[in-house]
Parts: C-alpha cells; sequence; structure tokens
C-alpha cells in the first residue's frame, strides 16, 4: 500500500510528516484513533518514497485519572487475543503473534502505557 492511498483511506485527520533523523522517511500521523475499545495514537510508517507500507504502530498513554481506559483498553487485548490466538511468545509484558503474513507485538508498560506494533512479515 503506498502512502497516499493509505491517507485517502483514512481521510480526515491524517497528518502526512517526515523522518529526517534515521533516513528520509514519510509516515502518516492520526492523534485520536479508536481502536479495540481504546484511544490511540496512530503511526502508518512507509518505506522509501512513501511506497511500501513498512509498520503500523498503536499508542495508548495510560492516565491514572482516566478509569475508562482501566477497562476498555485489556478488554480491547483481551478480544484482540481471541481473535488472533495464544501468543508465540510472552515475556514481561510483551507478547508477540506470528502470523502467515503479520507479526503483532503488544507491550503493555506502567499506568496503563500500550503499545500494538503491526509488521508486514
Amino acid at each position: 500500500m503506498h502512502i497516499a492511498e493509505a491517507e485517502r483511506v483514512i481521510g480526515g485527520g491524517v497528518s502526512r510528516l517526515r523522518e529526517d533523523t534515521h533516513g528520509n522517511y514519510e509516515f502518516l500521523r492520526v492523534a485520536n484513533y479508536a481502536y479495540s475499545g481504546c484511544q490511540y495514537v496512530l503511526l502508518i510508517n512507509f518505506g522509501p518514497n512513501g511506497e511500501a507500507l513498512s509498520e503500523i504502530v498503536l499508542t495508548h498513554r495510560g492516565d491514572v485519572k482516566a478509569e475508562t481506559a482501566e477497562t476498555s483498553c485489556p478488554d480491547g487485548l483481551s478480544r484482540l487475543g481471541e481473535k488472533i490466538g495464544r501468543p508465540a511468545s510472552v515475556d514481561h509484558g510483551v507478547q508477540v503473534w506470528r502470523l502467515t503474513t503479520t507479526t503483532v507485538t503488544v507491550m503493555e508498560g506502567h499506568r496503563g502505557d500500550l503499545q500494538i506494533r503491526y509488521k508486514p512479515n
């Protein structure tokens, strides 16, 4: 998928940005993206020239004041596990699923921080 196609599919609320520190790569950012019962910052990373999709990253910052996040995000993770099965590995808050075409990594941090990464194999 090319960056322009992803930008069109997502529609409003998406920002197209460029990362110049570690190469010249474009990515899309959605500041408030609802996924599986939780609010995330969505980053969609692309290879050089915005061509090949390289990774999808969803990041949720935990908030001690947000009571709904305490139940909705874990519930969403449970539903994700129900859909894709048991993780291939689990270690210190990190779960990894190796599917046919995608590797899914879920990292749970302190205070309810959560990151989900989808990367093509």
